[in-house]
């Protein structure tokens, strides 16, 4: 089955670019440049998924997310020049699925990225269960002993970015890269202090989830019984 996807970027050649990779993959692509274009598309065609980018004419790529959320749950996914946690947090606050920097590392990303967010078949997976939590893409919600618990933005995806490698390593590169939007700085505090407030939001609600560090490396997440 072939998947369709819809890629918005006012620059050309990005969107060129962007284009040949994922035309490599496999990947049906239809292309607009502004954001009105890519919201009548989305409307009309219903492709499998977007990339938007955030700064465009007409409609920001924030403001399609926005708009699109009112009536589907497809994956959206976020391209943008701004790399900071606020930005990423603003992505999410929209309920994309994922935030990516324009950079060296976002072929990498994007690429692993929509392979997470589609499932073999094509069909988007919505729910990642572990143990007695469970989160949703849709709702952008965590349930924990099926009551919801009230985990923010960064915290939410800091949970999906781990649940979706249970059983694998999370490395402290990818983890920054999908999370900060930038390579990991073993100076920096930024990713042990959102495991470190996941963690205590884990513990509060009576998740049965536990975070292991793995020195140097990065993370596991795993159930108790």
């Amino acid at each position: 089955m072939s998947v369709d996807i819809l890629l918005a970027d006012d620059d050309p050649q990005i969107a060129a670019d962007i284009g040949e990779l994922l035309e490599k993959e496999g990947y049906l692509l239809t292309i607009a440049d502004n954001g009105l274009d890519a919201l009548r598309i989305i409307q009309e065609d219903k492709p499998d998924l977007a990339i938007l980018d955030v700064d465009m004419p007409g409609l920001s790529g924030l403001e399609v997310c926005r708009a699109v959320r009112k009536h589907s749950a497809m994956p959206l996914v976020l391209l943008s020049a701004l790399n900071s946690e606020h930005d990423g947090n603003a992505g999410y606050e929209a309920q994309a699925n994922c935030y990516i920097t324009k950079g060296p590392s976002a072929d990498w990303q994007l690429k692993n990225q929509i392979k997470l967010l589609l499932q073999p078949d094509g069909q988007f997976k919505n729910r990642y269960v572990l143990g007695n939590t469970e989160v949703c893409t849709r709702t952008q919600s965590v349930h924990i002993n099926s009551v919801q618990a009230d985990i923010d933005s960064a915290e939410r995806a800091t949970l999906l970015a781990l649940i979706r490698k249970q059983g694998d390593l999370a490395s402290k590169q990818e983890l920054s890269v999908e999370l900060l939007n930038c390579d990991y700085d073993c100076s920096s505090r930024a990713l042990d202090g959102r495991i470190s407030r996941l963690r205590k939001a884990l513990v509060f609600y009576g998740s049965s989830l536990k975070i292991e560090t793995v020195r140097g490396e990065g993370y596991l997440i795993f159930a108790v019984e």
